[in-house]
């Protein structure tokens, strides 16, 4: 028997691969900020070329420039969008706490995935994330709560993902 294509839009439950990007991600700098560089909205500094948070309470020796984090805050434009329709009733604080405790881990280690935008209500969940790796993150803790039934679509650009679903 023949293994049903991945890219087949018709088979269900399947997956889409990641295409490969066509548009680079314009939240994606061809040059590495000099070190020092702080966010003056978020007080991350570049230290050895990535932005991290400033621990050691020091003063930023570097000039100010948004991190793409805060940018795409900005700028309204989010790379992860997580949409899961239906009323989710009883579940509503608990898919609220999955998604801030997600993001919480998330930010330990990436401080630039963040929660844009979190809504739950009578008609479902909506989300909005800074960076695929956090959009990706959540849709796997709410498949697991929801026994299933995410499906994750990236982008025709690079750093896209949209996440999609019921209750």
């Amino acid at each position: 028997m023949q293994r049903p294509r991945v890219d087949d839009p018709g088979m269900h439950g399947y997956r889409k691969h990641r295409p490969e990007p066509t548009d680079r991600d314009v939240y994606r700098s061809d040059h590495t900020p000099c070190g020092g560089t702080h966010c003056p909205e978020c007080e991350l500094v570049v230290r050895k070329g990535r932005w991290v948070r400033a621990d050691d309470g020091a003063q930023p020796s570097g000039p100010p420039q948004l991190c793409p984090a805060c940018q795409r805050v900005r700028d309204r434009y989010p790379a992860g969008r997580i949409r899961l329709v239906g009323d989710p009733g009883e579940l509503a604080d608990e898919l609220r706490r999955l998604a801030r405790k997600t993001e919480a881990s998330e930010r330990e280690e990436h401080p630039l995935e963040r929660l844009m935008e979190l809504e739950v209500n009578e008609s479902g969940l909506t989300a909005s994330t800074t960076g695929v790796h956090l959009a990706r993150r959540l849709g796997s803790v709410f498949e697991r709560r929801l026994r299933g039934r995410i499906e994750i679509r990236y982008g025709e650009e690079e750093g896209q993902v949209r996440i999609e679903g019921s209750i």
